[in-house]
């Protein structure tokens, strides 16, 4: 049985969603030049250092060759020839201009745009997948494409090859991050690797980057393959509404609250109310046993 496509219905006026972020989303950049690389260090390291204090782990990272460390977001990592540094999400987003000062070369570097949708009837993946077929390089098997359903409910289009110089991925967004982004928002984001990494890098270095910067990159992207991105313009004083991530701290206490209290609540009735702080290691009993020692 042939795949059905969904197209959006013809429309007169370009739709302009709200748009809720508009940012670079993720950052690969080598530092080999000696000179910079203490400058690179220090920072990064501010950087982690910042997000450990706001609850996020330190973990150590080895790859490629690179041994250092990750946190939220934000990894270093160094080998005899020189460092690495990789940015993701709301990292990139706030570091990704400062790092491209150092960087040598740039290996990836993602633009992102995520949209809130008013109607619940649109399905963006499905709409740009229609698009997206109607091209001559998506029928001849050129550029391929794959639709996903999750197990989340949520539905995602992929575009092109992971391998390739560009790739493209539209996913809702709202499923794909639990809820913590508000209901029917839509993330439409392209991939750069070399050379294509290394042209935009180099363009975000030359100039004072905007938010419209990004979404314009975005815009033209998608319209290469015919679909067109349902967002205008960004004006003046438009601000980003992205929702901040909880830390691993914050997730564990949200853990708490709906699975351990419960059971808590349940043993209420047969133990009092010391027994059981005491069983989950809040009950501080150093006093009394004190007062026993006779101290």
């Amino acid at each position: 049985m042939a795949e059905v496509i969904y197209r959006s219905p013809p429309s007169t006026t370009p739709l302009n969603l709200s748009c809720l972020s508009a940012s670079i989303d993720w950052l690969t950049a080598t530092i080999t030049k000696p000179v910079r690389l203490p400058f690179a260090q220090q920072a990064v390291t501010r950087w982690q250092e910042i997000r450990a204090a706001d609850g996020y782990p330190v973990r150590s990272y080895a790859a490629n060759g690179y041994t250092g460390s990750y946190v939220d977001g934000i990894t270093w990592g160094e080998r005899a020839d020189g460092a690495m540094v990789r940015l993701s999400g709301e990292m990139a987003a706030e570091h990704s201009h400062a790092a491209l000062i150092w960087a040598d070369n740039v290996s990836r570097i993602d633009f992102q745009v995520t949209l809130q949708d008013s109607s619940t009837a649109r399905n963006w993946a499905q709409i740009a997948l229609g698009s997206f077929t109607q091209d001559p390089r998506v029928q001849a098997g050129m550029t391929q494409y794959q639709r996903i359903v999750s197990s989340k409910g949520g539905e995602s289009v992929y575009l092109g090859r992971r391998s390739s110089s560009r790739f493209y991925r539209i996913y809702n967004k709202t499923a794909e991050s639990d809820g913590l982004w508000p209901a029917t928002s839509w993330r439409f984001e392209v991939e750069y690797k070399p050379q294509r990494s290394q042209t935009w890098a180099a363009k975000v270095r030359e100039r004072s980057w905007t938010p419209e910067d990004t979404r314009a990159v975005v815009a033209r992207a998608f319209a290469d393959y015919g679909f067109a991105l349902p967002c205008q313009f960004l004006p003046r004083g438009w601000s980003d509404r992205s929702p901040r991530e909880p830390t691993d701290d914050q997730r564990r206490l949200e853990y708490l609250r709906k699975f351990i209290r419960p059971m808590v609540g349940k043993l209420k009735d047969s133990f009092d109310i010391d027994v059981l702080m005491e069983a989950i290691g809040l009950y501080d009993n150093s006093a009394e046993a004190e007062e026993d020692s006779g101290t």
